[in-house]
């Protein structure tokens, strides 16, 4: 390797963890981001003194993101103000009832017991089965060194395998714990924020509630969006590079090996060693040109299946309204089989509202301007619609359905009290951070798609090609991104000699 910089594409959570960690190193260190704000999908939107996050707005297993800090030399709490949130979110159901988890397994057991008395041991026996797995999830996902196949096959994962079999589904998984549709549903929709059905996605992640529950959901004073700022605060204290506003056109690629980055400008920064935090589905098919790869690795990433997109609405209201709300909240539709079978498999927007709603003013009123609240409120749905229509013609029928969802569903009169409304569509996210469809979460973390089966932090076929982000192994959500940050940092440094 020459002394030339390693440069990274994308100024994600995940790249800028990457970075950190290389510029710490004694590697001069260049981010180059599109956007005129790092983040990327952990980033913020501001207007008329409210500040929403665009994407991630929920912290979990906050130990790996306090951990990298302090890996950083860095003391967390001079960078972060992260609170912890109890009751951690309300889940409310069509006919009313509603469930409240919170960090207390005992209080939530009593709240799971006056929807069903009788599903109030599988949950307490679903907590202990899934305390004695969680070392080895945690290996699986996070805790690892190891990055082919083979390296997963340990005694551990094993074990974890018996118990969460990857070819039996979430859904599959709660039905042994609770006989009551709505709790199967509670302890399932988790999933669908990871872009694919529960009767999709591998008992694996069917552990994500027990971690919320004895893990705790956190929140960082000013949104998720300030973690962003805070690793690329750190970046430039190490003497990186950051380039903001410069959107990479190519990865220069030559002999099998990188040569450097071209940008829209047409400027050219020569490097041997490239991390992309661009998708990874967008890097092998828009910035890795024609014969660099093998056509047929080439047709195995385009066939990869996309996590769904999202209609987020940022709506602010007078504090006067009244809504009762949490920090966190979601809506679970009266037949949530239906819906998911029309978000996935009819490619259009639901019928009935599926929706996460985070009302962040409720623990920080810096969020908005004085005597306001914020509410971000997140709708999944296919980034490709099946009659054809471009999500440009649906938005005045999106936000409509939304709105009517919303006051449906609890929120009576909030069309009248609105004060400020934004909507990102699919093709926004598209357009933006270049997400295939405007996918919200990745490739979908399918049996086939989970771990060491999605794309290698390592190209396996361009020398000095590295990858990061949600598509890669890991996974995504801001733990397993985190993760995959460091996992590319390391691989760079190991094959630099270090």
């Amino acid at each position: 390797m020459n002394n030339s910089p390693v440069i990274i594409v994308g100024a994600g959570l995940a790249g800028l963890h990457a970075a950190c960690i290389l510029a710490r190193e004694g590697l001069k260190t260049i981010v180059v981001e599109k956007n005129q704000q790092v983040g990327g999908y952990c980033s913020a939107y501001s207007a008329d003194g409210y500040t929403f996050d665009i994407g991630a707005t929920m912290l979990q297993t906050p130990s790996v993101l306090t951990d990298a800090l302090e890996e950083l030399g860095r003391e967390p709490s001079d960078y972060l103000d992260l609170q912890p949130l109890d009751p951690i979110y309300r889940v409310s159901f069509d006919d009313g009832a509603s469930l409240t988890f919170t960090r207390s397994v005992e209080q939530t057991a009593e709240n799971i017991a006056a929807l069903s008395e009788r599903d109030r041991a599988g949950f307490l026996r679903y907590m202990r089965d899934m305390e004695s797995l969680k070392r080895a999830f945690k290996q699986f996902f996070i805790a690892r060194k190891h990055q082919s196949i083979w390296g997963y096959f340990s005694l551990s994962t094993l074990l974890l395998g018996r118990h969460l079999n990857p070819f039996h589904n979430v859904g599959r998984l709660m039905g042994k714990y609770f006989q009551d549709p709505r709790l199967k549903a509670a302890f399932s929709f988790q999933v669908l924020y990871f872009g694919l059905p529960p009767h999709r996605c591998p008992a694996l992640y069917g552990m994500v509630p027990y971690f919320e529950i004895t893990q705790g959901v956190w929140y960082p004073r000013g949104g998720l969006n300030s973690v962003s700022k805070a690793l690329a605060r750190i970046f430039q204290e190490e003497g990186g590079q950051l380039r903001l506003g410069d959107a990479v056109k190519e990865i220069i690629i030559s002999g099998g090996s990188v040569r450097g980055v071209r940008l829209e400008s047409g400027e050219v920064i020569e490097s041997e060693r490239v991390i992309s935090n661009a998708d990874a589905v967008y890097t092998y098919l828009n910035l890795v040109k024609d014969g660099a790869v093998p056509s047929r690795y080439r047709r195995r990433v385009a066939s990869y299946e996309l996590s769904c997109s999202a209609v987020v609405a940022l709506l602010g209201f007078p504090k006067a309204s009244g809504f009762d709300l949490l920090h966190h909240n979601f809506i679970i539709p009266r037949d949530p089989e239906r819906a998911y079978h029309e978000i996935f498999k009819l490619n259009t927007m639901p019928t009935d509202l599926a929706a996460y709603l985070c009302c962040a003013t409720r623990t920080d009123e810096s969020v908005a301007p004085h005597g306001s609240e914020g509410l971000y409120v997140l709708v999944p749905v296919p980034g490709r619609l099946s009659d054809g229509a471009s999500w440009e013609d649906r938005r005045e029928t999106a936000v409509a359905s939304i709105l009517a969802g919303l006051e449906r569903r609890g929120l009576g009169g909030l069309k009248s009290e609105l004060t400020f409304q934004k909507v990102f569509l699919p093709s926004d996210y598209e357009r933006t951070y270049n997400q295939p469809r405007g996918m919200g979460f990745g490739i979908q973390p399918t049996a086939w798609q989970m771990g060491p089966l999605r794309p290698s932090v390592r190209s396996p076929y361009v020398r000095g090609l590295y990858l990061t982000g949600a598509s890669t192994n890991p996974g995504c959500g801001v733990p397993l991104v985190i993760s995959s940050g460091r996992s590319a940092a390391r691989a760079v440094l190991t094959d630099s000699g270090r």
